[in-house]
């Protein structure tokens, strides 16, 4: 019988590529999560959609206006440790991904 920690242990998501997307809202609520990527690029809707999720579900209420948004991916070296990338989006890009709402 496979015991479960070896399980996780041999199956844990440790340096992944998916970005992490850190959203803030126009009442100052802050939600980061991991958004998965095929390609390990950041996928600006995906993002929008879970961060009001996120906030439906912690508050209970309907999401704000996003008023910052951006991507952080973790990129593993082995003699370095990790570095970290930042993409940034304006105001224009959030508003044209959140047209269906």
């Amino acid at each position: 019988m496979l015991h479960y920690s070896k399980f996780l242990r041999d199956n844990a998501m440790t340096n992944h590529s998916s970005p992490t997307c850190v959203v803030t809202f126009a009442d100052k609520q802050v939600t980061r999560m991991t958004v998965w990527s095929a390609n390990g690029k950041p996928d600006l809707r995906r993002g929008i959609h879970l961060a009001w999720a996120a906030y439906e579900s912690r508050t209970k209420r309907f999401p704000p206006a996003i008023t910052a948004l951006h991507f952080e991916a973790r990129h593993f070296e082995v003699a370095d440790g990790a570095t970290v990338t930042t993409t940034r989006f304006t105001a224009e890009q959030i508003a044209e991904a959140t047209d269906d709402r």
